[in-house]
C-alpha cells in the first residue's frame, strides 16, 4: 500500500485542478454573462434612444403637414361655402333671364299682333315706328 499515498496525492492534484478548472469556468461565465447583459442592456438604451430619434423626426416632419392640412380643409371649406353661394346665385340668374326672355318673347308676339291688326282695322293710318332693337325679333316669324 505503498502506492496508496502516491494515487491520493495524484487524486488529490487532479481533483483539485478540476474543481479549479470548474470554478474558475463558473467565474469566467457569470463574468461574460455580467458583460452579454451590460451588452444588451446598451443596446436597449442605443434602441430605444434610435427609436426616440425617429419619433421626434417623424413628429418634426408631420406636424407642418398636420398644420397645413388644416390650413387646407378649412379654405376648401370657405370654397365649397363660396361655391354653393354662385351656383344658387347662378340659378337665380338663370331663372330671372328665362323669365325675362319669356316677357319679350310675349311682348313681341303681341305687338306683331298690334301691328297686324292695325293694318286690318285702321286702313290709311300707319304703326308706329318699330323701335330698331326690336325690329329683327317683330319682323321674323320667329
Amino acid at each position: 500500500m505503498a502506492w496508496l499515498p502516491a494515487l491520493l496525492a495524484a487524486l488529490g492534484v487532479i481533483l483539485g485542478a478540476g474543481l479549479g478548472a470548474l470554478v474558475g469556468g463558473l467565474f469566467v461565465r457569470r463574468r461574460n454573462n455580467s458583460e452579454a447583459g451590460k451588452l444588451d442592456s446598451e443596446a436597449g438604451k442605443l434602441g430605444a434612444e434610435a427609436a426616440q430619434i425617429i419619433a421626434n423626426a417623424a413628429a418634426g416632419l408631420v406636424a407642418p403637414l398636420g398644420e397645413r392640412v388644416g390650413v387646407l380643409e378649412r379654405q376648401v371649406a370657405a370654397l365649397e361655402t363660396e361655391n354653393a353661394a354662385t351656383a344658387a346665385s347662378l340659378a337665380n340668374s338663370i331663372r330671372e333671364g328665362e323669365h325675362t326672355r319669356s316677357l319679350l318673347d310675349s311682348a313681341v308676339g303681341f305687338i306683331r299682333t298690334l301691328m297686324t291688326w292695325i293694318e286690318r282695322h285702321v286702313p290709311g293710318v300707319l304703326a308706329p315706328e318699330i323701335p330698331p332693337e326690336l325690329r329683327d325679333e317683330v319682323r321674323s316669324d320667329g
